[in-house]
């Protein structure tokens, strides 16, 4: 897959996707659409099909289903 791209899995109704990745520190407050897989050293956040995330101030992922 290309760089900043993996594979993760759905659950059987949507099976194995290819999902953008970012580096935790790259967030911004303006909401990204998941799928998405959000990297830091220590953690990983798999971002779900059907909802964002973005950071608040103090730099927490904030996860919503518009």
């Amino acid at each position: 897959m290309p760089a900043g791209e993996r594979s993760a899995y759905f659950g059987g109704e949507h099976g194995w996707l290819a999902t953008r990745t970012c580096a935790r520190r790259d967030m911004a407050r303006e909401p990204r659409r998941g799928p998405l897989i959000i990297q830091e050293f220590d953690s990983t956040i798999l971002v779900p099909l059907e909802f964002s995330a973005s950071v608040d101030a103090q730099s927490n992922v904030l996860m919503t289903r518009p």
